[in-house]
């Protein structure tokens, strides 16, 4: 029997070094999304988690864009950041779950 699921951007902070380690889900997107606004959101969230509060006035300025902007690895995949990284993946069989192996109480295919 198929694992029931929702498709979903799903929208995560983590460690670039530590795959699985200390991963936050951030937002659940429609899967309809497009990728423009996906890419605003994933910008928005690395902004507001690593910036200190100075540096996101600074950016602010359309002339000075952050050290950082949304980079897509695939057309299912899009990231933000270095150590410390924002990422959207279009996932299916997004559901809720109490299983070890969750996060934030999500787990996907």
């Amino acid at each position: 029997m198929a694992k029931e699921g929702k498709k979903a951007w799903l929208i995560t902070y983590e460690h670039a070094w530590k795959a699985g380690d200390d991963v936050a889900v951030l937002a659940v997107l429609n899967p309809a999304t497009g990728h423009g606004k996906v890419e605003d959101v994933v910008g928005l969230f690395w902004r507001q988690l690593s910036l200190r509060g100075s540096e996101k006035l600074a950016y602010m300025n359309p002339k000075a864009p952050p050290p950082y902007r949304p980079k897509w690895a695939a057309p299912e995949e899009c990231t933000c950041g270095h150590s410390q990284v924002v990422v959207a993946r279009l996932v299916t069989g997004l559901r809720a779950s109490n299983d070890a192996g969750s996060i934030d109480g999500l787990v996907w295919d």
